[in-house]
């Protein structure tokens, strides 16, 4: 995974272990609320997601598909360290579990500059793809400062295990 080092749409670009892109997450601009765009390699729109606006202590999120169609749900635990993702019927899909929360409380700042995260999937029939960029997408509404994004390096790349 590779995010631009200054970016005001904060564009990550995600590869397979050949180099291949296999999606990317980007923040929409003119948004009132948190919104990222998750797109496959050729453009297309997997889905999108967007914070409620009004969660301090236990953020949620969504993923709607190119219809406006809610897909998929998060919701957070206490400052958004683990999450559990649903589908629409309220299906189990996947957990996350914020390995390193500990940085976030006592190495905020200067060198807190990657996250390291478990992504648990239960349905291994769903698309990888959309389940990883809505990861990617929850730690940058719920983690990332606002503004311009000057993260970028020190990111691991992301590791899926069955």
């Amino acid at each position: 995974m590779r995010r631009k080092l200054i970016s005001a749409r904060a564009l990550i670009r995600v590869k397979d272990l050949d180099g291949r892109q296999v999606l990317t997450v980007n923040r929409k601009i003119a948004a009132l609320r948190s919104t990222y765009d998750v797109k496959d390699r050729y453009g297309n729109l997997l889905g999108r997601t967007k914070k409620a606006i009004l969660t301090l202590f236990h953020p949620r999120m969504w993923m709607e598909d190119a219809r406006r169609t809610k897909i998929l749900e998060a919701k957070c635990s206490f400052a958004g360290w683990n999450f559990t993702i649903r589908d629409k019927n309220g299906r189990g899909l996947a957990e996350v579990h914020k390995s390193d929360w500990w940085r976030d409380v006592f190495l905020r700042g200067p060198f807190d500059f990657s996250d390291t995260y478990a992504l648990h999937i239960r349905d291994k029939s769903y698309d990888r793809r959309i389940l990883l960029g809505f990861v990617i997408a929850i730690d940058n509404s719920v983690h990332d400062r606002p503004g311009i994004s000057i993260r970028g390096f020190g990111i691991r790349p992301p590791v899926m295990i069955d």
